[in-house]
C-alpha cells in the first residue's frame, strides 16, 4: 500500500470512530478527540490503583481487629471494644480525608479544561433553579415601568 492509500483509510477509520461516539469529524478534529480518551484511560487507571490501595488498607484493618480480639480476650471486652472503635474510626476518617482531600484532579487548559471545572463545580455544588416569575408579574413589571416614565 503507498502512503496516499494509507491516509485515506485512516482518514475512513477516523471518520466511522467519530461518528461512532455521536460526533462530527468536521467540528471534532483529532487534536481534540483523542486527548479524551488519554484522560479517560488515565483517571481509570488513578482509580484502579486507588481501589488497590483501599482493598489492602481494609484488609490491614481487619488483621489488626482479629489481633485485637486475640489480645482483648485477656482484658475486659469493653476496653477492647472501645479501643477497636476509635481505631476504626480514626482509619475511616483518615481513608475519607485521603479521598476527598487530595486534589490530584488534573485541569487541563485546552478547550476541554471549561467543561471539566463545569461538571465538578456542579458536583460541589448542585445546581438550583430560581423561581420563575408568573406571567402576570410581567405585567406588573410594566405597570411600573409605565408609571416611572410618567
Amino acid at each position: 500500500m503507498t502512503f496516499a492509500s494509507w491516509r485515506k483509510l485512516a482518514k475512513e477509520v477516523y471518520q466511522t470512530t467519530v461518528e461512532f461516539f455521536g460526533e462530527t469529524p468536521k467540528t471534532l478534529p483529532p487534536s481534540a478527540f483523542f486527548p479524551l480518551f488519554v484522560r479517560f484511560f488515565a483517571a481509570y487507571k488513578k482509580a484502579e490503583k486507588d481501589n488497590k490501595c483501599l482493598l489492602e488498607q481494609e484488609a490491614k484493618l481487619e488483621q489488626k481487629k482479629e489481633e485485637n480480639m486475640e489480645v482483648g480476650k485477656g482484658k475486659g471486652k469493653e476496653e477492647s471494644t472501645k479501643n477497636n472503635l476509635k481505631k476504626q474510626a480514626n482509619v475511616i476518617a483518615e481513608l475519607k480525608m485521603r479521598q476527598n482531600g487530595g486534589n490530584d484532579r488534573v485541569v487541563y487548559k485546552d478547550k476541554d479544561g471549561a467543561i471539566d471545572t463545569i461538571i465538578s463545580d456542579l458536583k460541589n455544588k448542585p445546581f438550583l433553579r430560581q423561581h420563575c416569575r408568573k406571567s402576570n408579574d410581567l405585567s406588573s413589571l410594566t405597570m411600573q415601568s409605565q408609571q416611572v416614565s410618567v
